[in-house]
Order: C-alpha cells, then sequence, then structure tokens
C-alpha cells in the first residue's frame, strides 16, 4: 500500500512537470527529427562540448543530431541540482516547449506501461482534480482583478480627494505641468 501511494506521487509529480513544460502545448510526436549542430546550439542553448558528445548521422552535407539526443545534452547541461532550469530558458521558444514536453511524456510513458490500471485510473483522476482546482482558483482571481478593475475604472471619473467630476469642472490632473 505504501509503495502504491510512493508510485501514485511519483506518477503526479512527472504529470505536473509535463503540465507546467507544456504551457498548454505538446508536440505530436519527437521521433525521427533531426537538427542540425546550429539548430541544436540556438534552440537548445547548447555549446560545442556538449554536441560532440552526442550520436549523429550525415544527411548530405550537414551533419544531424536526433532531437532526443539533443533534448537530454540539454538537460545536462541546464539542469543542475535537480533544478530544471532549461524550463525557464525556454520560456519565449513555444516549439521547444512543446518538444520538451512530449521529451517527458515519452519517459512517462515508459513508466505507465508497467502500471496496473486501478493506479493509473487513480492518478489520472488526481490529476485532473488538481487541474480543475487550478482552473476554478483562476476564475476566482479573474473576477477579483476585474472588480477591482472596474473599481477603478470608476473612479478615474472623479477627482481622487473630493468626488468632484473632472469632465464637469475642467480639472486638470497633476502630472507637474502647469495650466494653459
Amino acid at each position: 500500500r505504501q509503495k502504491s501511494a510512493q508510485i501514485k506521487k511519483a506518477l503526479c509529480t512527472e504529470w505536473n512537470k509535463i503540465v507546467q513544460v507544456s504551457n498548454g502545448s505538446i508536440a505530436d510526436s519527437i521521433d525521427g527529427i533531426q537538427l542540425t549542430k546550429t539548430a541544436a546550439k540556438q534552440e537548445w542553448l547548447l555549446r560545442d562540448e556538449d554536441i560532440t558528445k552526442l550520436s549523429s548521422s550525415k544527411s548530405g552535407r550537414s551533419i544531424k543530431y536526433e532531437l532526443k539526443d539533443v533534448i537530454e545534452a540539454a538537460i545536462k547541461r541546464h539542469n543542475k541540482d535537480k533544478v530544471d532550469n532549461l524550463q525557464g530558458k525556454l520560456a519565449s521558444k513555444d516549439k521547444q516547449r512543446s518538444q520538451y514536453a512530449r521529451y517527458f511524456k515519452n519517459k512517462l510513458d515508459e513508466k505507465l506501461n508497467k502500471q496496473p490500471a486501478d493506479i493509473l485510473d487513480e492518478v489520472s483522476e488526481e490529476m485532473k482534480s488538481k487541474l480543475e482546482n487550478a482552473v476554478d482558483d483562476s476564475r476566482v482571481q479573474l473576477q477579483k482583478a476585474s472588480q477591482k478593475l472596474e473599481m477603478f475604472n470608476s473612479l478615474l471619473g472623479k477627482h481622487p480627494f473630493s468626488g468632484i467630476d473632472k469632465k464637469e469642472y475642467n480639472i486638470i490632473p497633476n502630472n507637474n505641468k502647469k495650466p494653459k
């Protein structure tokens, strides 16, 4: 029973990582995708010494590297002490984030295939519940922010100290400028 709980916790952690990394988008596949050395360096923030360690294949004039291997090299380069620094470095790179998420999903699939159906169902329900709660929390935060914005907009038409309507009394806001 304790082992089952540990397995569920580990699987939920991995699912959560995929959700966080993906930013809502996941590549269909990374199998068979190859990159040139320049693309690997630019897209995955690698250095020459990282790339020389990778297995390669020659395609025409250029040498190509498997995307899976490039991602693994990027993980080794950027993720230290179990901290995922690569995720932050890919923040503005949607294509790479979705490929990064697919990489983790493929790794998770290997583990999921070894688990009994009841554990998979429990993990799925737990993750779904967590995500639904996050959506609900976001809705509450959005509603609060909308109310604050509405209140602020209603105050814009009033003088901040006396409640005098700016339009009616032609009050000029103090922007360190003298009226003409």
